[in-house]
């Protein structure tokens, strides 16, 4: 195994090498961060090796992004374990192809970049998350987390695991105040931490320059990370049908496919269903085509928002406090329903959303300004990042 000590080498090079570590599946947002980050990295002069499920490879190629593609396929949560000197133990022992798999897609790399999300809260696999990290870590090669969520955690192993790794981190951008703070609370020095936005404000996405052809895009999270019930979701439109008999209205995903059962029965609502995730560029161009939108993915908002359609925001996955700890000076934090998880919160998305689709005028200078904002919070979280991978 490689020692604690850097390759005197790496010291010399003047174009660092960075392994892109990218988590996610079919979700629009995170390959649209995997793009993002991979291009701003080849732009600033890295060398530029991505670790990324499978799924994304096409999406990488559609965006013009070539360059050394890796796999990890370790789908073990590694339950019980309660240190990462154990969970490296057990990479180690129970997936030794793959460890040592691992171990060479670490030989010359200088820099271990974590692509920007939101993987290390109450819900998803977190110590499967920490692998990467934590053996760079261990082979004393640095680690940058770019534009990230982290909490809320309640496991007190979890908890201890993911503070090992943020403080030996060289840097930690979050993408909202509530993780950043949460960082400060778990003793990351305030000179290697640094309050951002998600780093897709800052991207440019193709618009699109027709009138709406929906009046209400609603915006699914279904699977194991979302909280949509479809009796409720079908209550909610139903209802929204019979106040507004001529609507057009979409069904679409920015988070996981929308079962083909669901989808069909939604179709017999006279609902327009697209059932895959939106792909790489049409993330806003998608959004685009409806007058107001409700999502409960944190990118299906963001891209509803640059698309300059008013957006009513759902609770995202899980607990995530991304979307109300993105808090912009002078307003109040983005207001979070609880979804359709019932037929009083279904009534309440409705009526806020018949009024938007009325009234969208204050609703989308306010959220115009926030993505402005948000962007430029974005671009300085990228130079610190930039910064940090040079001086590792």
């Amino acid at each position: 195994m490689r020692g604690s000590v850097r390759p005197f080498r790496s010291w010399l090079r003047s174009s660092p090498h960075v392994l892109l570590k990218v988590s996610g599946g079919f979700s629009s947002g995170d390959k649209a961060l995997c793009v993002a980050a991979a291009r701003r990295l080849q732009a600033a002069g890295c060398r530029v090796s991505i670790l990324c499920p499978k799924p994304f490879r096409d999406t990488l190629h559609r965006a013009g992004v070539h360059t050394p593609l890796l796999s990890l396929d370790v789908t073990d949560a590694f339950d019980g374990t309660a240190t990462l000197d154990e969970v490296l133990e057990q990479f180690e022992n129970l997936h030794r192809y793959e460890y040592h798999e691992t171990l060479k897609s670490f030989e010359d790399v200088d820099v271990v970049a974590i692509a920007p999300g939101g993987r290390l809260l109450d819900g998803y696999k977190v110590t499967r998350h920490l692998l990467i990290p934590a053996l760079a870590q261990k082979l004393g090669i640095p680690v940058v987390y770019l534009h990230q969520s982290v909490g809320p955690l309640t496991s007190p192993a979890h908890r201890d695991m993911v503070q090992q790794t943020l403080v030996r981190a060289a840097l930690c951008v979050t993408r909202d105040d509530i993780s950043f703070a949460f960082l400060r609370e778990l003793g990351v020095p305030e000179s290697r931490a640094f309050p951002a936005r998600d780093l897709s404000f800052a991207e440019t996405y193709p618009a699109n320059s027709h009138p709406p052809a929906f009046d209400l895009g609603i915006n699914l999270r279904i699977g194991f990370n979302g909280h949509t019930e479809p009796d409720v979701l079908k209550l909610f439109l139903k209802e929204y049908i019979r106040r507004k008999p001529d609507a057009r209205l979409l069904a679409y995903t920015t988070s996981n496919p929308i079962p083909a059962p669901l989808a069909d029965e939604l179709r017999l609502l006279a609902c327009t269903v697209e059932p895959d995730c939106v792909e790489y560029p049409d993330y806003v161009r998608a959004a685009g085509r409806c007058a107001v939108n409700v999502s409960d993915s944190f990118h299906g908002v963001i891209f509803s928002m640059m698309a300059g359609r008013p957006a009513l925001a759902l609770q995202p996955d899980f607990g995530s406090w991304k979307l109300h700890g993105t808090l912009v000076p002078g307003q109040p934090s983005m207001e979070t329903l609880p979804g359709f998880v019932d037929a009083p919160s279904a009534r309440d998305i409705l009526d806020r959303a018949l009024s938007l689709g009325e009234n969208p005028g204050s609703v989308s200078e306010k959220q115009l300004r926030f993505v402005e904002y948000c962007r430029k919070r974005a671009e300085d979280g990228w130079q610190q990042a930039e910064r940090a991978i040079r001086n590792a």
